[in-house]
């Protein structure tokens, strides 16, 4: 060839110009995206036209009203009830000791307790002994075993044994971690414990939120007060699987109280926010390295969601976390599986492992079978099939998986099989049937659980919700955090994106695509993503300071101030989260107050309503109001998706939509013998129900008039300041829903304003 033909040898020094752009388009990317999220509207924050630019101006008021809170007006608010919670944090330790201990024990009877490091070892025993708590729980509970004294043994014993062995390891060999292993957690503790404050405080509160006190607070209740774990007809949401709600149980069993038993649940389940940080920090760790790690459990903590679901008794935290530590297993299963030193036993071992912490996703929340479970029977099949696996191996590794998530979820379905003849539940009503359900029942579930276009059968409209959902999943929800979502996709520009990385990236795809197709669309059953997500962001977070502060251009004026620039930004963000958090915003967040001033506060007026009428031996029948939790007095109620108690005491139903009342001497029965002396009607819940979820078409303000010659029951008036809503508050809906169905609800105040009766109360007339 001759000299004029040659290719040009490239210079050494040669940078493409897409090189050179690309720290400039990742800094566009973050100012553009952080612009777009702070100017945001907050809807549910103030009136409802607040973006987050307001709340960021009022940042500084906010950190001094939680250093000094304001007790100028009485002495209810003050650090000196801090001393109130000491008993909830000593009984929350003693629960998750005991777990922690649990699940140390089981690592170690699966030959697992020298396979990690510490922060996955941390993660993975925490979270399992958590879950094995539960199941003890459960089991006791449903045998009628709820001895205060028989939970403190039962909770000491493995912590005893935990230590015993810790020691007499320590005495045969001494156990040192890597100096970068023990630097990296302190780092992870000192950089994440001003967030986890928060989370403690708030956890030790009592809840506000409606389904808390509807079913994952009041289902433990009346286990604890009725002495066992079993079926409860007039509430269907207690026969979920109640991974979470067991430590609740256990609260209130080892503080033989209700209400002090619920702050101590709240409070452990609190403990699986750090957990899931570490399972993020192990992860990170894989993908890239501890940097990353360490920022993927900042990025997580300082997340206003993560703050929510650790102070409010859903079941949304443990759910973060045993997506996070299952994916953490799985990943290290991986490496067993291409890595020709494991052995059977080892892989076997990490393959029951992963299968209890699969079936503790589903023992926290149904979507864990379809988010969970079946994304990772599948990535094992596919490995055993492309690393040629014998079939022999193959079978048992499928069988010992299987067996894994039937310990851990399986007594879920023994209990709702011998409670109600389906192990689901009340779900798949039309294959199993089920006890105290029916076809209405199970249409009116449906209707109310489903998406809001079907998958599949109407794709255009599917793809016009996506924008709408990418939008409001990133940017919209209240407490979403930029550095999730602005980072995340960041990721992508990591050098070194091996097997782990897109296994990751696959989790997270999985879990959004699942939670787009799969559910009615909820911002609580996206949330279980995070974790995944703030692992890639603190990948991210480690490529922008790369490209910034180490890259071959860092000398340049302009990316010195940029990367300035965006250190500052992240600061910024990392304050105002922490601000917000800790606001009512994010939920209750008296953090001071004292306890009974709180119990008084979280009350609904309904509650209040009938206590300042009932003497000791009553017990009232609450008529739309399934917010329960709070009531210190004798009461019965039944939640939307459940049969009507008051239409089944008053009516025979004879076909659709259509009712015979009852005849007075057999209402007053029906009632005498329920020991009812009160009904009290939430109108507000049945006209919210009506506009969303459908009610009973039996329960009106007409019905109740045509009921007035029937029961012995005289209307006890209530105040206008509890019982009125001016008209114009009222949403479109409710006025018209109003207008058609119930007139008799509209009122004029002492005012004069046109106003809504949101209450009826009736009392048993002992004269007639």
């Amino acid at each position: 060839m001759s000299s004029s033909t040659k290719q040009p040898e490239l210079d050494s020094n040669y940078v493409s110009p897409l090189r050179v752009a690309t720290p400039y388009l990742i800094a566009a990317w973050i100012f553009i995206f952080w612009a777009r999220f702070f100017l945001s509207v907050l809807p549910s924050v103030g009136s409802g036209d607040l973006d987050r630019v307001d709340v960021l101006f009022i940042v500084p008021d906010i950190l001094w009203n939680l250093v000094f809170p304001d007790h100028s007006q009485n002495d209810s608010v003050g650090w000196s009830h801090l001393a109130q919670r000491i008993p909830i944090i000593i009984h929350a330790l003693f629960i998750f000791l005991s777990a922690y201990s649990l699940g140390r024990i089981l690592l170690r009877g699966m030959k697992l307790q020298q396979s990690f490091d510490v922060a996955s070892h941390t993660a993975l025993a925490g979270s399992l002994g958590l879950a094995t708590v539960s199941l003890v729980t459960l089991d006791l509970g449903y045998f009628g075993i709820l001895s205060r004294t028989l939970f403190g043994i039962l909770l000491l014993i493995p912590i005893v044994f935990e230590t015993y062995l810790w020691f007499k390891e320590r005495r045969v060999k001494k156990i040192q971690q890597s100096v970068e292993r023990s630097k990296s957690f302190r780092i992870l503790f000192a950089g994440s414990i001003i967030f986890l404050i928060p989370m403690l405080l708030g956890a030790m509160l009592p809840s506000t939120d409606f389904d808390v006190k509807e079913y994952h607070l009041e289902g433990p209740k009346e286990y604890f007060l009725e002495g066992r774990v079993h079926f409860l007809p007039h509430n269907v949401y207690t026969s979920f699987p109640f991974l979470t709600e067991m430590l609740t149980l256990c609260g209130m069993v080892l503080t033989n109280d209700w209400f002090t038993g619920a702050l101590v649940g709240k409070t452990v389940l609190m403990m699986f926010a750090p957990l899931t940080a570490l399972g993020v920090f192990a992860v990170g760790k894989r993908v890239a390295n501890s940097t990353a790690g360490l920022l993927g459990a900042l990025v997580y903590l300082s997340t206003p969601w993560a703050y929510r679901i650790s102070i409010i008794a859903y079941t949304e935290g443990a759910m973060c976390c045993y997506v996070i530590v299952t994916l953490l297993a799985l990943l290290i299963w991986l490496d067993a599986a291409k890595d020709s030193n494991s052995t059977a036993s080892q892989r076997r071992s990490l393959t029951l492992l992963l299968g209890l912490l699969s079936g503790c996703a589903i023992a926290t929340k149904y979507p864990g079978l379809v988010m969970v479970a079946i994304p990772v029977a599948l990535t094992l099949l596919a490995t055993v099939i492309l690393r040629k696996f014998p079939l022999r191996e193959s079978l048992i590794m499928a069988g010992i998986y299987i067996l894994g998530g039937l310990v851990s979820f399986g007594p879920w379905v023994i209990k709702n099989s011998l409670e109600t003849g389906n192990p689901v539940y009340p779900l798949m009503y039309s294959v199993f049937g089920g006890e105290d359900w029916n076809e209405e029942l199970n249409e009116k579930w449906k209707a109310g659980h489903a998406r809001p276009s079907p998958v599949f059968k109407a794709p255009t409209a599917m793809a016009q919700e996506l924008k709408k959902n990418v939008v409001d999943v990133a940017l919209g929800s209240v407490w979403q955090s930029p550095l999730m979502f602005g980072l995340a996709p960041l990721a992508l520009f990591w050098r070194k994106r091996e097997k782990r990385f897109w296994i990751v990236v696959g989790a997270a795809a999985t879990l959004l695509l699942v939670w787009y197709t799969l559910t009615h669309l909820l911002d609580r059953f996206w949330v279980p993503v995070l974790p995944v997500i703030a692992v890639l962001s603190g990948v991210a977070w480690v490529v922008v300071y790369e490209f910034f502060h180490t890259g071959q251009h860092r000398n340049s004026l302009s990316q010195l101030l940029i990367g300035k620039s965006i250190t500052c930004l992240f600061a910024v963000t990392l304050v105002y989260n922490f601000a917000f958090m800790t606001t009512d915003a994010s939920g209750y967040s008296a953090y001071f107050i004292d306890y009974e001033v709180a119990r008084e506060q979280v009350k609904p007026d309904s509650l209040r309503i009938a206590e300042n009428a009932m003497t000791p031996g009553d017990r009232v029948l609450f008529v739309g109001e399934a917010m329960v939790f709070d009531a210190d007095l004798e009461y019965r109620y039944n939640t939307v998706f459940d049969h009507s108690l008051f239409e089944k005491w008053t009516s025979r139903k004879l076909g659709e939509k259509e009712w015979e009342l009852l005849s007075a001497k057999e209402i007053a029965e029906r009632f005498h013998e329920e020991g009812i002396t009160h009904v009290l009607v939430n109108w507000n819940e049945v006209l919210r129900y009506r506009t969303t979820y459908g009610y009973t078409d039996f329960v009106s303000p007409s019905r109740l008039k045509e009921l007035n010659d029937l029961w012995r029951f005289v209307e006890v008036p209530i105040p206008d300041e509890y019982n009125l809503k001016e008209w114009n508050e009222l949403a479109p809906s409710w006025q018209n829903e109003i207008e058609a169905w119930g007139p008799e609800l509209k009122q004029t105040s002492q005012s004069g304003q046109l106003s809504m009766k949101k209450y009826q109360l009736f009392k048993l007339d002992e004269g007639q």
